[in-house]
């Protein structure tokens, strides 16, 4: 032992971390090539809980610059592996991975209502997400009887193919290494930097326009998230105040944002007009619209069985507050993103989409084509 020549690792992929470390410690920030060797290292590589770990909770206190941001975003899946597929448009929807475990998650029949507008979707995630451990998609979606463990090959066909028009792809598939790190996340007691990046994950892009949807709830991570999506070239880039983290709205408006607080459906984003960056920011009021609650109602049950049969039932015509959910954020997610003019006409086609069945038959396609 020489203390006197410090800690340098026991293999290659550790001396990357606690050389980044020694950085961290003293309170510096990496450049996006330091940051994204690093995030590869403790997804990838053989070393210690602990290090790993001290890497993520010191850059968590340091608080990630934007080229920080970049690099863990990018090792876990970087834009070389971006493939092109055959549609127009594309929207990545990028939600908490942890799940929701108040309200209704209306992600995986929102892509179906979309398809059903010709409006393809892509989602991403997992099965389960520690400490949290809420519903998902991927549990909807198995309790529905698709497939979860579609390849991103398979996933492009399903987009592709006009009778579906959405996929969603489990992370463990995509970045199996950034899967299996989940329950470091329950040890070192602190949102990794992945929990924010991880939602701007893009997989796919389309031949003409791309779309990108993020949903948070910690302040912070919105604008270099939208920059990201802006530099990144896409059309057009949202990022809401959502409901338990995610880019849904709620079905009432509390007390309206200041400049000091964002309220639950603050909505922030960009349209890329003739090469331009023409930004927006506004509350999202369902009262608006005719949606007049007088608190934002839950869903009796928390269960993928219950999320899998009221999305069911909402898509089958049935009315009520999950029916109000789908048409409320379809609709002003497309109008925000400029796929509609007027978001009185929105909710209209929306509603259209949904009463004559097209909706529901793009999310039986889904499930039956993702055993083929």
């Amino acid at each position: 032992m020489q203390p006197e020549l410090g800690h340098t690792g026991a293999n290659p992929d550790e001396a990357v971390v606690v050389n980044a470390l020694e950085k961290i410690l003293r309170g510096g920030h990496l450049s996006y090539d330091e940051t994204r060797l690093m995030g590869k290292a403790i997804l990838n590589g053989e070393m210690s809980g602990a290090l790993k770990g001290a890497a993520l909770i010191g850059q968590r206190m340091n608080l990630e610059s934007y080229d920080e941001v970049r690099g863990y975003l990018d090792a876990t899946f970087g834009p070389e592996g971006v493939r092109e597929i055959s549609v127009d448009s594309l929207t990545h929807f990028g939600q908490p991975f942890d799940g929701a475990t108040r309200y209704f998650r209306p992600t995986l029949f929102i892509a179906a209502v979309r398809a059903a507008l010709g409006e393809p979707s892509v989602l991403h995630g997992v099965d389960e997400m520690p400490p949290k451990s809420g519903i998902t998609e991927e549990q909807v979606l198995s309790v529905l009887g698709a497939r979860t463990d579609l390849s991103l090959d398979e996933a492009a066909r399903l987009i592709e193919d006009p009778e579906v028009g959405f996929a969603y792809v489990s992370q463990r598939e995509y970045a199996p290494g950034a899967y299996d790190v989940r329950e470091l996340r329950v040890h070192i007691k602190k949102r990794p930097p992945w929990a924010a990046t991880e939602k701007a994950q893009q997989l796919f892009t389309a031949s003409d326009a791309s779309y990108m949807v993020i949903g948070y709830y910690h302040p912070g991570y919105e604008t270099p998230l939208l920059q990201l999506i802006w530099e990144r070239g896409f059309r057009a880039g949202l990022v809401v105040k959502g409901e338990e983290g995610t880019s849904h709205y709620a079905l009432r408006l509390g007390n309206p944002s200041t400049e000091d607080r964002q309220a639950i459906n603050y909505s922030q984003g960009f349209r890329r007009v003739g090469g331009r960056r023409e930004d927006f920011s506004l509350d999202i009021d369902p009262s608006e619209f005719g949606f007049n609650y007088e608190k934002n109602p839950r869903i009796e049950t928390i269960s993928p069985e219950a999320f899998a049969s009221a999305g069911m039932e909402a898509l089958s015509g049935g009315e009520g507050q999950i029916y109000d959910r789908l048409v409320l954020n379809t609709a002003m997610t497309d109008y925000l993103l400029g796929l509609c003019s007027d978001p009185h006409e929105a909710i209209e086609r929306t509603k259209e989409a949904i009463d004559s069945g097209r909706a529901l038959a793009h999310l039986k396609a889904y499930i039956a084509k993702s055993h083929l």
